[in-house]
């Protein structure tokens, strides 16, 4: 599980560089090549914040298999849950009061049933 700050997420200009601000937030990096230098700049920003993903590590694995609209709707949406209602009642769910469902339609990573808008890698794993 992952916490973050969404008004800070906005900085990611494309779901590429999502993506990277998730792993850095996610995995901390250490640079210890060259290339690995883009770490440095994540160093810099407090990402803390009342946002949270509870599987982050699975969303990064499947990345590549969505479309960029549907990764940052899928982050962003995630960001509007609270982590009250998830730490008290175990919700991982948010309700679609005041979210235009519409542009979600077509979203492969959320499934919207009836009044509630379900995330694809946020359930929880009951064992």
């Amino acid at each position: 599980m992952i916490f973050f700050n969404r008004d800070k997420m906005t900085r990611a200009n494309s779901s590429e560089e999502l993506s990277h601000i998730l792993y850095y937030i996610t995995y901390r990096p250490v640079p210890q090549r060259p290339y690995l230098i883009r770490w440095l700049r994540y160093q810099t920003i407090d990402w803390s914040g009342e946002s949270f993903l509870l599987n982050p590590k699975e969303l990064l694995d499947n990345w590549h298999k969505f479309g960029e609209k549907e990764l940052m709707q899928y982050v962003f949406v995630a960001a509007r849950r609270k982590y009250t209602d998830y730490k008290l009642f175990g919700i991982t769910t948010l309700e679609t009061d005041n979210v235009n469902t519409e542009v979600l339609e077509n979203n492969r990573l959320l499934t919207i049933t009836g009044n509630k808008i379900y995330f694809k890698y946020e359930e929880a794993k009951w064992l």
